[in-house]
């Protein structure tokens, strides 16, 4: 904070950021108060964010996962935290949000990564294989996360095998792998 030979405690801005989470998740413990865990769950994830843009090796746009899972992590441990404040919905619309933040921002980069490199057709038909599986589980359970998650990582897998299949420059093999899993997607 202010520039010494000596340094200080604050060296930075994500520095101050991190010492305010760390004072208001003290003082969200002794009070129990719920805008002191959300102006915690904040600070701590500006201060993570600041340091991301302080450096150039973690871009939004290479690394989602390191940008999006932290706040939704926060978001849960104030929800559990205060779960007594909250109707069931929200505390369930809450979880499944977060918990759908967390598994797409996760995978992201991996699919992408399938998706842009030759040989990886089996995984991309493992994954969609998976994504199947849970949708039947919903269906057979009745938990109707499982179906639109499922659905979700489905739709994932379907685009990444299109874009594989245009960067293959139409390789026929690909592409009636792809309509075998739309048509099982369907059924």
């Amino acid at each position: 904070m202010f520039p010494s030979e000596g340094g200080g405690f604050f060296i930075g801005y994500p520095a101050i950021f991190f010492g305010a989470a760390l004072l208001n998740v003290l003082m969200a413990c002794l009070r129990r108060s719920f805008l002191h865990s959300v102006i915690a769950a904040v600070a701590g994830n500006a201060s993570l964010w600041m340091f991301f843009t302080s450096t150039d090796s973690f871009s939004f746009a290479d690394d989602p996962q390191f940008w999006v899972i932290p706040p939704a992590i926060s978001m849960i441990i104030v929800a559990q935290i205060f779960k007594e404040k909250l109707t069931k919905k929200q505390i369930s619309l809450i979880r499944y949000m977060c918990l759908t933040l967390i598994y797409l921002t996760a995978s992201f980069e991996m699919i992408a990564n399938w998706a842009a490199s030759v040989g990886h057709l089996n995984q991309m038909l493992l994954l969609g294989a998976f994504s199947l599986i849970g949708i039947g589980c919903g269906a057979v359970f009745r938990i109707p996360q499982f179906i639109y998650l499922g659905m979700i990582f489905l739709v994932m897998t379907l685009v990444s095998m299109v874009i594989s299949a245009i960067e293959a420059a139409g390789d026929l093999q690909k592409i009636v792998m792809f309509l075998v899993v739309i048509l099982v997607g369907v059924l």
